[in-house]
């Protein structure tokens, strides 16, 4: 008995990158599965162990069919940082349908990192006019960096549909506090 390629895609919908691409290697059938439009609706990107690499060279095509989009970084590791800059590039062009982004931190912030080239890459995305750019939500209240007012006021004016924006200011408040 064969189960029809939308139950599988269903199923697979679940599955984190680096687990689609496992199944995608399994057979024919999976590997048609995995290619089905709903299963890139919502996506979880974990950079968290460096082993999204591979999903990613293989899956960057379907980022832009991504509608909710969450990235799980591990900011300790460079290799991580420099994955996480690839997913967001890939699920912000032109051709991007991309209308929910969380942003999610763990892991140990190095004392000497701020995630200047994180925050650039968003900078960079909403700069770029050919970008796809058309957000609804932005959610970085798990995000680790300290967000200037520029970059807020960008992400604003480049998403017209914005209806909701999460940031955190704890990082902020603690250096203020630590100031006075």
């Amino acid at each position: 008995m064969e189960i029809p390629v939308e139950i599988l895609a269903q199923v697979f919908s679940y599955l984190p990158l680096c687990d689609r691409y496992s199944a995608s290697s399994v057979c024919k059938a999976w590997a048609e599965a995995i290619s089905y439009p709903t299963i890139w609706y919502y996506t979880e990107v974990s950079c968290e162990s460096g082993t999204e690499e591979h999903a990613l060279q293989t899956f960057c095509h379907f980022l832009t069919k991504v509608k909710h989009l969450k990235i799980v970084l591990n900011e300790s590791e460079a290799i991580n940082r420099g994955i996480a800059i690839k997913v967001i590039k890939h699920a912000t062009d032109a051709n991007s349908r991309l209308r929910n982004l969380c942003v999610s931190c763990t892991g140990e912030n190095p004392l000497s990192y701020s995630g200047q080239d994180v925050l650039q890459t968003f900078r960079n995305v909403c700069q770029n006019e050919v970008s796809g750019l058309s957000l609804k939500e932005v959610d970085f209240r798990h995000m680790s960096f300290t967000l200037d007012d520029s970059l807020i006021m960008l992400i604003a004016t480049r998403s017209p549909h914005l209806q909701k924006l999460y940031i955190n200011n704890h990082t902020l408040v603690q250096r203020n506090c630590r100031n006075s």
